[in-house]
Protein backbone atom coordinates (compact mmCIF):
# COMPACT_ATOMS: atom_id res chain seq x y z
CA UNK A 1 0.00 0.00 0.00
CA UNK A 2 1.69 3.31 -0.94
CA UNK A 3 1.92 5.93 1.41
CA UNK A 4 1.79 9.65 1.57
CA UNK A 5 2.96 11.86 4.43
CA UNK A 6 -0.53 12.57 5.15
CA UNK A 7 -0.73 9.02 5.61
CA UNK A 8 2.48 8.44 7.72
CA UNK A 9 1.38 12.02 9.80
CA UNK A 10 -1.65 10.65 11.17
CA UNK A 11 -0.02 6.90 12.24
CA UNK A 12 2.46 8.95 14.24
CA UNK A 13 -0.61 10.47 15.91
CA UNK A 14 -2.25 7.51 16.04
CA UNK A 15 1.18 6.19 18.22
CA UNK A 16 1.63 9.29 20.61
CA UNK A 17 -2.06 8.84 21.59
CA UNK A 18 -1.46 5.08 21.98
CA UNK A 19 -4.19 4.52 19.60
CA UNK A 20 -1.95 2.64 16.85
CA UNK A 21 -3.84 -0.47 15.45
CA UNK A 22 -1.24 -3.45 14.94
CA UNK A 23 -1.29 -3.08 10.66
CA UNK A 24 -0.78 0.60 11.91
CA UNK A 25 2.28 -0.06 14.11
CA UNK A 26 3.84 -2.66 11.18
CA UNK A 27 3.86 0.40 7.86
CA UNK A 28 5.10 2.57 10.35
CA UNK A 29 7.92 0.50 11.19
CA UNK A 30 8.44 -0.24 7.51
CA UNK A 31 8.38 3.28 7.12
CA UNK A 32 11.04 3.54 9.52
CA UNK A 33 13.34 1.35 8.33
CA UNK A 34 13.62 3.04 4.94
CA UNK A 35 15.77 5.79 5.83
CA UNK A 36 17.22 7.83 8.66
CA UNK A 37 15.60 10.87 7.33
CA UNK A 38 12.66 9.12 8.39
CA UNK A 39 13.57 8.28 11.81
CA UNK A 40 14.55 12.17 12.03
CA UNK A 41 11.53 13.31 10.88
CA UNK A 42 9.97 10.81 13.68
CA UNK A 43 12.11 11.72 16.96
CA UNK A 44 10.99 15.72 15.85
CA UNK A 45 7.44 15.07 16.17
CA UNK A 46 8.15 12.85 18.89
CA UNK A 47 10.58 15.37 20.57
CA UNK A 48 7.65 18.40 20.18
CA UNK A 49 5.01 16.38 21.59
CA UNK A 50 7.05 16.41 24.94
CA UNK A 51 7.72 19.63 24.05
CA UNK A 52 4.35 20.89 24.73
CA UNK A 53 4.64 20.49 28.90
CA UNK A 54 3.98 23.17 30.42
CA UNK A 55 5.70 24.21 34.16
CA UNK A 56 2.82 24.55 36.67
CA UNK A 57 -0.82 24.38 36.24
CA UNK A 58 -0.92 27.40 33.58
CA UNK A 59 -3.24 26.32 30.72
CA UNK A 60 -1.57 24.99 27.39
CA UNK A 61 -1.94 27.57 24.65
CA UNK A 62 -2.10 25.99 21.18
CA UNK A 63 -0.88 29.07 19.07
CA UNK A 64 1.98 29.88 21.27
CA UNK A 65 3.25 25.89 20.88
CA UNK A 66 2.75 26.55 16.99
CA UNK A 67 4.61 29.11 16.99
CA UNK A 68 7.53 27.75 18.57
CA UNK A 69 7.30 24.53 16.45
CA UNK A 70 7.61 26.94 13.09
CA UNK A 71 10.26 28.65 14.71
CA UNK A 72 12.31 25.57 15.69
CA UNK A 73 11.53 24.21 12.03
CA UNK A 74 13.15 27.61 10.33
CA UNK A 75 15.95 27.77 12.72
CA UNK A 76 16.72 24.25 11.67
CA UNK A 77 16.61 24.84 7.86
CA UNK A 78 18.96 28.05 8.70
CA UNK A 79 21.23 25.59 10.21
CA UNK A 80 20.93 23.25 7.42
CA UNK A 81 21.48 26.15 5.06
CA UNK A 82 24.23 27.57 6.67
CA UNK A 83 26.16 23.63 6.53
CA UNK A 84 25.28 23.26 2.80
CA UNK A 85 23.17 20.37 3.89
CA UNK A 86 20.15 21.10 3.48
CA UNK A 87 17.59 18.58 3.80
CA UNK A 88 13.75 18.04 2.79
CA UNK A 89 11.46 18.68 5.61
CA UNK A 90 7.59 17.39 6.22
CA UNK A 91 6.41 19.65 8.54
CA UNK A 92 3.18 18.64 10.06
CA UNK A 93 0.21 21.03 8.80
CA UNK A 94 -1.29 23.42 10.88
CA UNK A 95 -4.58 21.43 11.91
CA UNK A 96 -2.55 18.55 12.61
CA UNK A 97 -0.05 19.80 14.74
CA UNK A 98 -2.75 21.92 16.96
CA UNK A 99 -4.74 18.51 17.08
CA UNK A 100 -1.29 16.60 18.31
CA UNK A 101 -0.36 20.01 20.63
CA UNK A 102 -3.94 19.83 22.39
CA UNK A 103 -4.26 16.04 22.88
CA UNK A 104 -0.94 16.14 24.40
CA UNK A 105 -2.05 18.96 26.59
CA UNK A 106 -4.78 16.34 27.88
CA UNK A 107 -2.70 13.54 28.11
CA UNK A 108 0.58 15.48 30.19
CA UNK A 109 -1.95 15.99 32.32
CA UNK A 110 -2.39 12.82 33.95
CA UNK A 111 0.64 11.25 32.06
CA UNK A 112 4.45 11.89 31.64
CA UNK A 113 6.59 9.50 30.72
CA UNK A 114 8.75 7.60 28.88
CA UNK A 115 8.40 6.97 24.62
CA UNK A 116 10.48 4.48 23.00
CA UNK A 117 10.32 2.66 19.32
CA UNK A 118 12.04 -0.23 17.71
CA UNK A 119 12.17 -1.73 14.57
CA UNK A 120 14.36 -4.13 12.64
CA UNK A 121 14.78 -4.77 8.69
CA UNK A 122 15.98 -8.40 9.18
CA UNK A 123 20.17 -7.18 9.25
CA UNK A 124 20.14 -4.20 11.79
CA UNK A 125 18.10 -3.97 14.76
CA UNK A 126 17.12 -0.35 16.26
CA UNK A 127 15.97 0.81 19.20
CA UNK A 128 15.36 4.50 20.30
CA UNK A 129 14.39 6.18 23.95
CA UNK A 130 14.04 9.00 25.62
CA UNK A 131 12.84 10.28 29.03
CA UNK A 132 11.43 13.75 29.62
CA UNK A 133 12.84 15.58 32.56
CA UNK A 134 11.12 15.60 35.85
CA UNK A 135 11.31 11.19 35.04
CA UNK A 136 13.73 7.80 35.14
CA UNK A 137 13.20 4.78 33.20
CA UNK A 138 14.87 1.19 33.64
CA UNK A 139 15.00 -0.61 30.01
CA UNK A 140 16.14 -3.57 28.30
CA UNK A 141 17.46 -3.40 25.25
CA UNK A 142 17.29 -6.45 22.19
CA UNK A 143 20.37 -8.13 23.16
CA UNK A 144 19.13 -8.30 27.10
CA UNK A 145 21.04 -5.28 28.32
CA UNK A 146 19.95 -3.82 31.50
CA UNK A 147 20.00 0.32 30.93
CA UNK A 148 18.55 2.58 33.93
CA UNK A 149 18.10 6.21 32.57
CA UNK A 150 17.81 9.32 34.05
CA UNK A 151 15.43 12.56 33.57
CA UNK A 152 16.55 14.34 29.86
CA UNK A 153 18.30 11.17 28.94
CA UNK A 154 18.21 10.23 24.93
CA UNK A 155 19.77 6.59 23.73
CA UNK A 156 19.50 4.97 20.54
CA UNK A 157 20.89 1.40 20.24
CA UNK A 158 21.72 -0.32 16.78
CA UNK A 159 23.15 -4.08 15.90
CA UNK A 160 24.79 -4.53 12.99
CA UNK A 161 25.40 -8.34 11.74
CA UNK A 162 27.80 -6.84 9.44
CA UNK A 163 29.92 -5.19 11.77
CA UNK A 164 29.39 -7.50 14.75
CA UNK A 165 29.14 -4.87 17.19
CA UNK A 166 26.52 -3.39 19.63
CA UNK A 167 26.37 0.52 19.56
CA UNK A 168 24.86 2.74 21.58
CA UNK A 169 24.83 6.42 21.65
CA UNK A 170 23.74 8.28 25.07
CA UNK A 171 23.18 12.05 25.83
CA UNK A 172 22.33 12.18 29.62
CA UNK A 173 23.05 9.57 32.41
CA UNK A 174 22.38 5.85 32.27
CA UNK A 175 23.58 3.07 34.45
CA UNK A 176 24.10 0.01 32.30
CA UNK A 177 24.03 -4.05 33.26
CA UNK A 178 25.83 -5.16 29.72
CA UNK A 179 24.70 -8.29 28.98
CA UNK A 180 27.63 -10.84 27.83
CA UNK A 181 28.37 -11.50 24.25
CA UNK A 182 32.44 -11.85 23.44
CA UNK A 183 31.79 -12.37 20.05
CA UNK A 184 29.92 -9.17 19.50
CA UNK A 185 31.82 -5.94 21.43
CA UNK A 186 29.09 -3.44 23.16
CA UNK A 187 30.33 0.73 22.62
CA UNK A 188 28.74 3.47 23.86
CA UNK A 189 28.90 6.63 22.16
CA UNK A 190 28.89 9.76 24.08
CA UNK A 191 30.46 12.45 21.31
CA UNK A 192 33.77 12.52 22.33
CA UNK A 193 34.69 9.48 24.35
CA UNK A 194 33.69 5.45 23.08
CA UNK A 195 33.27 2.78 25.89
CA UNK A 196 33.81 -0.53 25.17
CA UNK A 197 33.23 -3.44 27.25
CA UNK A 198 31.84 -7.45 26.43
CA UNK A 199 30.25 -7.48 29.74
CA UNK A 200 30.02 -4.92 32.93
CA UNK A 201 28.37 -2.56 34.98
CA UNK A 202 28.78 1.17 34.88
CA UNK A 203 27.43 4.78 34.89
CA UNK A 204 27.58 6.97 32.32
CA UNK A 205 27.22 11.05 32.62
CA UNK A 206 26.93 12.60 29.33
CA UNK A 207 24.69 15.67 29.04
CA UNK A 208 25.20 18.09 26.33
CA UNK A 209 25.51 20.98 28.27
CA UNK A 210 27.91 19.72 31.03
CA UNK A 211 31.53 20.37 30.28
CA UNK A 212 32.69 17.06 32.25
CA UNK A 213 31.62 13.55 31.03
CA UNK A 214 31.66 10.95 34.09
CA UNK A 215 32.50 7.75 33.49
CA UNK A 216 32.47 4.81 36.77
CA UNK A 217 33.14 1.59 36.50
CA UNK A 218 31.58 -0.86 38.86
CA UNK A 219 31.98 -4.65 37.81
CA UNK A 220 34.07 -5.80 34.92
CA UNK A 221 36.32 -3.70 32.99
CA UNK A 222 36.18 -1.15 29.84
CA UNK A 223 38.16 0.65 27.66
CA UNK A 224 37.63 3.95 26.59
CA UNK A 225 38.66 5.54 23.09
CA UNK A 226 38.68 9.59 22.26
CA UNK A 227 36.70 10.21 18.86
CA UNK A 228 39.17 12.79 18.02
CA UNK A 229 42.76 11.22 18.65
CA UNK A 230 44.69 8.58 17.31
CA UNK A 231 45.62 7.55 21.10
CA UNK A 232 46.05 4.55 22.80
CA UNK A 233 42.62 2.96 25.09
CA UNK A 234 42.65 3.84 28.53
CA UNK A 235 41.67 1.02 30.65
CA UNK A 236 39.76 1.50 33.46
CA UNK A 237 38.84 -0.46 36.72
CA UNK A 238 36.10 -1.61 38.90
CA UNK A 239 35.85 1.45 41.34
CA UNK A 240 37.40 4.18 38.97
CA UNK A 241 35.89 7.14 37.58
CA UNK A 242 37.06 8.38 34.05
CA UNK A 243 36.60 12.39 33.97
CA UNK A 244 36.63 14.02 30.79
CA UNK A 245 36.74 18.24 30.08
CA UNK A 246 35.24 18.77 26.98
CA UNK A 247 37.04 22.04 26.71
CA UNK A 248 40.37 21.16 28.21
CA UNK A 249 40.60 17.54 25.99
CA UNK A 250 41.70 15.90 29.67
CA UNK A 251 41.15 12.65 30.52
CA UNK A 252 41.37 11.86 34.08
CA UNK A 253 41.01 8.78 36.69
CA UNK A 254 40.17 8.97 40.11
CA UNK A 255 39.59 6.00 42.84
CA UNK A 256 36.23 6.27 44.38
CA UNK A 257 33.14 4.13 45.40
CA UNK A 258 31.42 3.82 42.24
CA UNK A 259 28.40 2.49 44.16
CA UNK A 260 27.31 5.88 45.23
CA UNK A 261 26.81 6.79 41.38
CA UNK A 262 24.02 5.12 41.06
CA UNK A 263 22.12 6.17 43.83
CA UNK A 264 19.92 8.29 41.27
CA UNK A 265 18.61 4.72 40.18
CA UNK A 266 17.00 4.25 43.77
CA UNK A 267 15.29 7.91 43.67
CA UNK A 268 18.54 8.60 46.10
CA UNK A 269 19.90 12.34 44.61
CA UNK A 270 23.53 12.84 46.62
CA UNK A 271 26.21 15.87 46.44
CA UNK A 272 29.29 14.99 47.61
CA UNK A 273 31.37 18.85 47.79
CA UNK A 274 29.69 19.38 44.36
CA UNK A 275 29.68 23.00 42.79
CA UNK A 276 26.55 25.05 43.03
CA UNK A 277 26.00 25.04 39.56
CA UNK A 278 26.29 21.45 39.36
CA UNK A 279 23.59 20.55 41.96
CA UNK A 280 21.52 23.16 40.34
CA UNK A 281 21.70 20.80 37.07
CA UNK A 282 20.45 18.01 38.87
CA UNK A 283 17.75 19.90 40.51
CA UNK A 284 16.15 21.02 37.56
CA UNK A 285 16.88 17.73 35.54
CA UNK A 286 15.18 15.86 38.53
CA UNK A 287 12.12 17.78 38.94
CA UNK A 288 11.76 19.34 35.71
CA UNK A 289 11.64 23.02 36.84
CA UNK A 290 14.03 26.12 35.35
CA UNK A 291 16.40 27.54 38.05
CA UNK A 292 18.46 30.59 37.62
CA UNK A 293 21.52 31.88 40.15
CA UNK A 294 21.47 35.30 40.52
CA UNK A 295 24.67 35.65 41.93
CA UNK A 296 27.54 34.47 40.13
CA UNK A 297 29.34 34.00 43.29
CA UNK A 298 27.21 30.92 44.54
CA UNK A 299 28.91 28.49 41.59
CA UNK A 300 32.02 28.77 43.61
CA UNK A 301 29.94 27.08 46.60
CA UNK A 302 29.81 23.66 47.47
CA UNK A 303 27.88 21.69 49.18
CA UNK A 304 27.11 18.01 50.85
CA UNK A 305 23.81 16.38 50.69
CA UNK A 306 21.65 13.45 50.34
CA UNK A 307 18.16 13.69 49.24
CA UNK A 308 15.17 11.02 48.22
CA UNK A 309 13.20 11.37 45.96
CA UNK A 310 9.81 12.01 48.59
CA UNK A 311 11.12 15.26 48.97
CA UNK A 312 10.00 18.27 46.90
CA UNK A 313 12.22 20.83 44.83
CA UNK A 314 11.45 23.06 48.17
CA UNK A 315 12.51 20.40 50.65
CA UNK A 316 15.40 20.43 48.48
CA UNK A 317 15.89 24.12 48.23
CA UNK A 318 15.14 24.67 51.84
CA UNK A 319 17.95 22.65 53.18
CA UNK A 320 20.62 23.48 51.23
CA UNK A 321 19.81 27.61 51.75
CA UNK A 322 19.63 26.42 55.75
CA UNK A 323 22.05 28.18 57.71
CA UNK A 324 23.13 29.89 54.85
CA UNK A 325 23.23 33.70 53.17
CA UNK A 326 21.27 31.82 50.29
CA UNK A 327 17.91 32.08 49.61
CA UNK A 328 15.14 31.77 46.74
CA UNK A 329 11.88 32.97 45.07
CA UNK A 330 9.59 32.09 42.27
CA UNK A 331 9.45 34.66 39.25
CA UNK A 332 7.46 33.92 36.41
CA UNK A 333 7.69 30.03 36.97
CA UNK A 334 11.78 30.28 37.12
CA UNK A 335 12.98 30.03 41.06
CA UNK A 336 15.69 32.48 41.30
CA UNK A 337 18.47 31.81 43.90
CA UNK A 338 20.37 34.87 45.08
CA UNK A 339 22.54 35.60 48.10
CA UNK A 340 20.86 37.65 50.78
Amino acid sequence: MKMNMNDIDELIIDYLTFNLTDEGAEVLRDWLARSEVNRIYFRKTEGLWYGVHTFGNEPFNKQIAYKRYLSRIKEDEKEEVAMGNKKKNFPLSTKKWIWIASIAALFLGVFYGVKFWEWGTGKNDYFAVSVPLGAKSQIVLPDKTTVWLNAGTSLEYNYDNKEKKRRVKIRGEGYFEVAKDKEVPFVVETGCIDIQVLGTKFNVTSYDNDNLINIALLEGAISLHREDEQSSPITVSPNEMAIYDKSRKDLLISHIDASQTILWTRGILEFENESFERIVQKISRKYNVNIQIADKKLNEKRFYGTFDEKESVYDVLDKITLGDKITYEVKNKTIVIYLK
